[in-house]
């Protein structure tokens, strides 16, 4: 596990202007940024902790749900011509949204 405590932000993406707008968004409240490029196992992250970034949601769920967690997903709505480019700080200030997940309910079928 990753040193941290409740005024600890774990910010988890492999992109650079992801990782600077998280830390200028909500950084600016927390003591302590890590940022991780990638999340190898769940038990990186201490419990309760502030983690933000994009995962995939079975990752995310148990984050939330079994390490009590609380996760803010940056989800990017862009127009098609920017999809699969890298993005810089400004482009995703214009149209990242991030949502603030405290709970979440999941279940696989396949």
């Amino acid at each position: 596990m990753i040193g941290g405590d409740n005024l600890t932000l774990f910010i988890i993406s492999r992109h650079k202007a992801t990782q600077e707008f998280l830390t200028e968004l909500l950084g600016k409240w927390e003591d302590n940024v890590i940022i991780l490029e990638h999340l190898d196992d769940i038990k990186q992250i201490p419990l309760m902790a502030k983690v933000a970034g994009n995962l995939p949601i079975n990752m995310i769920a148990e984050l939330v749900n079994k390490r009590r967690c609380t996760f803010y997903y940056v989800s990017l709505e862009v127009p098609k011509e920017l999809r699969g480019k890298e993005l810089d700080f400004e482009t995703l200030k214009k149209y990242a949204k991030i949502y603030k997940i405290t709970h979440i309910s999941l279940e696989q079928v396949y």
